[in-house]
């Protein structure tokens, strides 16, 4: 997808510099788009990015827990095992984002109407998730200088739908600070 991305981005003949920004998978393949163009890519803001780092599932979990979450997302109307398996064998963890204006966008209500329980097997531990995902949407701000993370207060997994003003205002914050060359973008509102 990083390809594709990178193939019509040329053939449209559109230059950088450029600021990405991606929205749960998208968030993970703008990672990989900035690491492997880091003199075109300027800035960022990941919308609740996907991580692709699973390790904290295997911590966290017991292995009749990780069973029984595969066995459930095989059959789950949710699960894409073509793109996750694209995107496996931690291929961003060895390669880290260029130093850029970064904001992280993270959802606030787990459980909305755009991100339904019915993501989780039956008796599925989600609080122990719940804290993973707040633990892997902070993991890009410590890879980069200056980053934000921001929690969407009022949003699910859809900011962009929930809170498009939020999303409008880190996208603005990251364009303000290529433009003043500063690496922090934003102070989250008040």
């Amino acid at each position: 997808m990083v390809a594709d991305l990178d193939a019509l981005i040329r053939a449209a003949g559109i230059t950088g510099p450029f600021i990405v920004v991606g929205h749960s998978l998208g968030g993970i393949l703008m990672r990989m788009f900035a690491s492997s163009h880091p003199a075109e890519v300027v800035g960022m803001v990941l919308v609740d990015s996907s991580h692709e780092d699973d390790k904290l599932l295997a911590e966290r979990h017991t292995p009749e827990q990780l069973a029984a979450l595969d066995a459930w997302s095989a059959s789950s109307p949710y699960h894409d095992e073509v793109i996750w398996d694209g995107i496996g064998d931690n291929q961003l963890l060895a390669v880290p984002l260029p130093p850029l204006p970064l904001v992280v966008l993270s959802e606030g209500r787990r459980f909305t109407s755009n991100n339904p329980l019915d993501l989780y097997p039956p008796g599925y531990p989600i609080a122990v998730d719940d804290q993973i995902w707040v633990d892997l949407q902070n993991e890009p701000t410590q890879l980069v200088p200056g980053a934000v993370h921001v929690t969407a207060s009022l949003s699910g997994h859809a900011i962009q739908q929930d809170q498009p003003d939020l999303v409008v205002a880190a996208v603005r914050s990251v364009v303000d600070a290529v433009r003043a060359g500063v690496s922090t973008p934003w102070a989250p509102p008040s």
